[in-house]
This record gives C-alpha cells, structure tokens and sequence, in this order.
C-alpha cells in the first residue's frame, strides 16, 4: 500500500517558514509524484506539524532530495547539511480514503 508519516517540525520553523517553502516548492502548482495526501498545522503545544501519505517512502526521498530540502536551505539561508531535521513518525498505511 502507501507509507505515511508525521512530521514535526523543529521548533522556530512555523507558518511563517512553512508557507515560504511551499512558495518555492509550488506543490499545488506541481505536485511531486507520489504525493497523495498532504496536510499541516499548528499543534496545541506551537509546533507545526506535516502529515503526508506517499505512494512509496522512495518517492518521498527522491522529493526531499531533489526539491524540500534545497527549499528549505534556500528560505532559511542555511547550508542543506547544517538544517535542523524533523522529528518523523512514519507507518505503513493500513486504510486510506477516498482514494
């Protein structure tokens, strides 16, 4: 089936960080392969959260690789190798709907 994940985003990374790096990525514009799911906000505690579901965690990595993480680099103004990671929870999806 698909893999999903839970991305909770580093702590001074909010909406503000968030809404510039889907500027750039363009997701709804251009929505990278695999990508069948994706939604994002504030958790009670102030940290932004990310849940996705991916055709294949492959394509995920292929994304990040290729479009997020150069991204992210590019709206902090930090190094790719130096960006603080997020905390990821990911599982086999076991029902996904409407697909």
């Amino acid at each position: 089936m698909a893999d999903a994940v839970i991305h909770l985003l580093p702590d001074g990374m909010g909406q503000e960080q968030y809404d510039a790096v889907n500027e750039k990525l363009n997701a709804q514009g251009d929505p990278p392969p695999g990508l069948m799911f994706h939604a994002a906000g504030q958790g009670e505690d102030g940290r932004w959260r990310i849940i996705e579901a991916w055709r294949s965690r492959g394509e995920f990595d292929q994304f990040n690789e290729q479009r997020l993480t150069p991204a992210i680099a590019e709206v902090t103004g930090m190094d790719a190798d130096q960006l603080p990671g997020a905390d990821d929870t990911w599982f086999p999806v076991h029902t996904l709907f409407p697909e």
